[in-house]
């Protein structure tokens, strides 16, 4: 198994690309979605 073999620092990188992949998310979330969500919801209403 490779992950038996993992050093500690190898174990904080990795969480750290975790946490910072989980910001990426809810950026993603908190500005795309919502821009989006009322502009699909005035495109149906439109339609």
């Amino acid at each position: 198994m490779m992950g038996v073999s993992l050093s500690g620092s190898e174990v904080q990188v990795n969480l750290m690309k975790f946490r910072l992949i989980k910001q990426c998310y809810k950026y993603w979330n908190d500005t795309v979605l919502k821009f989006q969500y009322p502009a699909s919801k005035v495109y149906v209403e439109l339609a």
